[in-house]
């Protein structure tokens, strides 16, 4: 089949790209042909007083020699969404994609004949991260046959974020959909509440390949496994002494990744190298979780209020993995780096690797 993937624009996001790249090659071995329709960000347009204002308060800045702080958000927009070198070579290797400018309209549908679109992974289904949330509902391909499947679609928290006044709409979108999965445990109870849908759960589609397939991308550099590796998003005082501590504990250094250097941001092969060959991984990352998982490395997960609990907790519990969920406020340091039951985690992830391939196989069939 001819599919469309929908899913978070692919910026600087280590388990963002990874988890489309994993989704498009699971697809790929099934013998699907697959492209992901990727949200291309549209730059930032300021309006003629803005501009002018702008351009104002940089000739007082150098007319009177001050030290006024001035951030051009032009420049900042186009930072923030400027994808570094390294996962550029990444997604052009590994990830065939479509960059649209949204919101996409029917005549998309008319344009490319795909057999089906496919909404997930990550927070695609949270207001917040998703401006245009209802090209996440298909409502572009509503008069389409196209098959419509949301996979792993996750709403990041365990409670409704949409407004009441949209909530109806996004429901009429979902009854239309063929098949639809989520992330979390409380997303099967959100479509049920509120898009009076049933939802299925799955794993994130990361974890639909093996470890050893990450081990054939990560690089070669050379990497000890003596390495306390800190994978934070959002990096604060507190997190820092966290981190600091548990290397000191430990008497191991710390090396923290995924962070912009003078060459731009890590490579992702370095980065899974890292992880992979990691004596503890600390994060607050819900894919830094995920790979220590795959990887079998024990780790300890920071509770990320901020970007969604909900989908920590849930993970971790489909593992047994409840204990490795900590607090920034009220850090405990034992069994930090003490192995789990990999035997255990293991055997429970290819029964839910089973289960998700059952249900794309079942979904995509027409």
């Amino acid at each position: 089949m001819k599919i469309a993937i929908l899913t978070q624009p692919l910026y600087n996001n280590y388990g963002g790209i990874l988890q489309n790249y994993a989704l498009q090659t699971y697809l790929r071995r099934q013998g699907h042909e697959t492209t992901t329709v990727n949200f291309a960000h549209t730059p930032l347009k300021l309006s003629v007083p803005h501009f002018l204002l702008s351009v104002g308060k940089r000739t007082l800045q150098k007319i009177l020699g001050r030290d006024i702080r001035y951030i051009d958000p032009i420049r900042q927009d186009r930072e923030t969404f400027r994808v570094d070198m390294h996962q550029q070579r990444f997604i052009a290797t590994h990830i065939r994609k479509l960059d649209i400018h949204p919101p996409l309209t029917p005549e998309f549908c008319d344009q490319h004949h795909y057999d089906a679109y496919i909404v997930g992974s990550d927070q695609v289904w949270r207001p917040f991260y998703s401006p245009c949330i209802t090209n996440f509902y298909l409502d572009f391909a509503q008069n389409s046959p196209a098959r419509k499947i949301a996979y792993a679609a996750s709403f990041g928290v365990d409670h409704w974020e949409a407004k009441p006044e949209l909530t109806p709409t996004l429901a009429a979108l979902a009854v239309k959909f063929n098949a639809i999965s989520v992330r979390e445990t409380s997303g099967v109870d959100l479509c049920r509440q509120y898009l009076n849908v049933a939802a299925c759960h799955v794993i994130d589609p990361t974890m639909l390949l093996s470890a050893e397939d990450y081990l054939q991308l990560a690089s070669s550099a050379d990497t000890q496994e003596s390495h306390i590796v800190s994978y934070i998003l959002d990096y604060s005082p507190a997190k820092k002494t966290i981190c600091e501590s548990i290397a000191g504990r430990c008497a191991t250094p710390l090396q923290r990744i995924g962070i912009r250097g003078k060459n731009g941001y890590q490579s992702i092969e370095d980065w899974l190298q890292a992880i992979a060959h990691a004596r503890l991984v600390v994060t607050d990352s819900f894919h830094g979780t995920v790979f220590s998982i795959l990887f079998n490395r024990p780790f300890i997960t920071i509770a990320n209020e901020t970007r969604g609990e909900t989908r920590l907790r849930s993970l971790l519990q489909m593992f047994g993995l409840e204990s490795r969920l900590r607090s920034e406020n009220t850090m405990r340091f034992d069994r930090l780096d003490t192995d789990n039951d990999w035997n255990d985690v293991n055997t429970r992830l290819e029964a839910y690797r089973t289960k998700a391939g059952i249900f794309l196989d079942q979904a995509l069939k027409n």
